[in-house]
């Protein structure tokens, strides 16, 4: 394990024991970046505000939404399928924050078991962020990011003979928006936060709509190709969004 990563893992633990010291930090010197998504969620943040978070990972490093639980102690549920990085990691983070709900699955349009693709190489926070659903996302990133090669290097791996070597998958359980909302006694949702490496469109498809619509839909839009990224725009058009764009992200926001 190199330095960085080593550092990252001790700030993790020093995060889930700090009671006080994050949130008065977030609370009194925390400012978006102006133009940010960042800053556009905090124009909504009120009280009760209630979110999910589909894609936790560590539940810090790049969260757009970490210091806002902090900051305003936002009500929510995250979910994060990763075993290892679900228990060593995120659990540390949020072991002291009550009013956050974890849970150690994927969401999908119907429970079961789906294959969670990730680097087979590491266990690093840079490698764990990676893992998605979609296969031909992550070969094309061991294909055409040779980030991941040289990180997994600098970390002792051997170069190997073929691209597909660098993929692995875990087997994780799934469970629909509705029945985590239903297992919280959430009625409603103000904020539902995707990070899912290519799969936020797929996620987005299983919210239903006739149930409830969540206020606001974060999710990263450069991973969809064009045709996914419009079909997806004209999903949330049809049921009252009006959609922003943030760099690699985008924010949709229920019409009033």
């Amino acid at each position: 394990m190199n330095i960085k990563e080593s550092y990252k893992r001790i700030r993790a633990e020093l995060l889930g024991w700090d009671p006080l010291f994050m949130k008065m930090y977030c609370r009194l010197f925390y400012r978006p970046k102006k133009g940010s998504l960042a800053e556009k969620l905090q124009t909504y943040s009120c009280q009760d505000f209630q979110f999910i978070q589909v894609g936790g990972n560590d539940g810090f490093a790049n969260d757009p939404i970490f210091r806002f639980v902090k900051k305003f102690g936002w009500k929510g549920i995250i979910v994060e399928p990763q075993k290892e990085v679900f228990k060593k990691r995120l659990s540390k983070t949020y072991r002291l924050e009550k009013n956050v709900q974890l849970e150690n699955c994927a969401v999908a349009k119907e429970t079961g078991v789906k294959k969670l693709y990730k680097i087979a190489v590491s266990n690093s926070r840079w490698a764990t962020g990676l893992a998605t659903f979609n296969y031909d996302v992550m070969l094309d990133r061991v294909k055409n990011n040779s980030r991941i090669k040289d990180r997994a290097a600098r970390e002792g791996v051997a170069v190997l003979p073929n691209d597909e070597d660098y993929i692995t998958f875990e087997e994780v359980p799934c469970s629909t928006l509705t029945d985590l909302m239903k297992k919280y006694n959430f009625k409603t949702v103000n904020l539902l936060q995707i990070d899912t490496e290519g799969f936020d469109f797929e996620v987005i498809k299983t919210i239903d709509f006739n149930t409830f619509k969540p206020q606001l839909i974060s999710f990263e839009r450069h991973l969809l190709n064009e045709s996914d990224q419009q079909a997806c725009f004209q999903l949330l058009h049809s049921h009252g969004y009006d959609v922003q764009n943030f760099a690699g992200d985008s924010l949709a926001v229920l019409k009033k």
